[in-house]
């Protein structure tokens, strides 16, 4: 069975098992280096729960944690200059484990997220949400990130967010990066 929760101080740790997962899907060590950024996140992710609220939702597939999706409003970017009022901010949506792919874990995820923009977002202080914006990496872990946001009702959109670290990377070795929104939430 399936289930979507939203993320709590009790079930944190949850998100690392995700977490081991996709270094596990990427014969990623789980060397000093992981562990430290683990622990980084932890940090971040109760900073930001206890400022802003849930900012995670967690699917659980007979019990066992096996998907997340992160998200954030833009009012959190702290790098951003000219934040818009109730648009939220998708970081991630991973399912790294093979067993529980293809069953609808992310597809879950994100419609609950939706259903909450509709209604109102604990992030935003109980306020509906504008928008959605994702920057969807690349990933070789299930479906293509296209194919997903296409389908959960995302259009491509302009860019509107230029990172200066890219700036250090040649040209040819540039990934794009894909802005995808969902207009009109409400």
């Amino acid at each position: 069975m399936l289930e979507v929760k939203n993320l709590t101080l009790e079930n944190l740790d949850d998100v690392f098992t995700i977490c081991a997962g996709v270094s596990t899907a990427y014969n990623i060590p789980m060397d000093e280096f992981i562990l430290e950024g683990i622990e980084i996140r932890r940090k971040w992710l109760k900073n930001m729960f206890k400022n802003y609220g849930t900012c995670t939702k967690v699917a659980y597939l007979d019990g066992k944690p096996v998907a997340q999706i992160l998200y954030y409003p833009e009012n959190a970017m702290k790098y951003m200059k000219n934040k818009r009022k109730n648009v939220v901010h998708i970081q991630c949506i991973v399912n790294p484990f093979q067993e529980a792919q293809g069953l609808g874990a992310g597809t879950a995820l994100m419609n609950s997220l939706i259903n909450e923009c509709k209604q109102g977002l604990d992030i935003l202080d109980g306020d509906k949400c504008s928008y959605l914006v994702s920057y969807p990496y690349l990933s070789a872990i299930g479906v293509s990130f296209s194919q997903f946001y296409s389908k959960m009702g995302f259009k491509l959109g302009e860019m509107n967010i230029t990172m200066s670290y890219t700036q250090s990377i040649p040209q040819e070795k540039r990934v794009s990066i894909l802005h995808y929104q969902r207009i009109k939430t409400k």
